[in-house]
């Protein structure tokens, strides 16, 4: 059963753009787990055009769940990251692939907004399935 409590805690990290680590705000882009944001790449964050630091869903539960510096987390296995973050939302097996990389076809990891994660987190926490809505055109 997804842990409500954790997801909200994520959703209120996403929402305010307020995780911080080491005083750096970490941006948002499910193209990478933790890292430097790479403007060539498309692994930045609109919303904090600043940030030095981006982090997927799971990166951005790994954090909140370690408490590892960003050295620490930029160098942690990316099975680590998955399992950590996948038993602080308090799921597993396809439900964890579905929220972290197995996007709907029309839908790219870089393009995904932290809006569209938002919604996604909270069908999650309210129904406890992980369902993508791709953008409207």
């Amino acid at each position: 059963m997804p842990d409500a409590s954790n997801i909200a805690r994520l959703i209120l990290k996403l929402e305010s753009d307020r995780l911080s680590v080491e005083g750096e705000e970490i941006g948002f882009n499910m193209g990478t787990y933790i890292g430097p944001r790479n403007v060539s790449a498309g692994i930045l964050d609109d919303r904090l055009p600043n940030c030095r630091t981006v982090a997927c869903i799971a990166g951005h539960c790994f954090l909140l769940a370690t408490g590892a510096t960003l050295q620490e987390a930029a160098e942690a296995d990316a099975d680590d990251i998955e399992t950590t973050a996948a038993e602080f939302l308090g799921i597993a097996g396809e439900q964890a692939s579905d929220l972290f990389f197995d996007l709907p076809e029309q839908m790219q990891l870089p393009d995904v907004t932290v809006d569209q994660a938002i919604a996604t987190l909270r069908r999650l926490r309210n129904t406890g399935t992980v369902q993508w809505l791709p953008p409207q055109p």
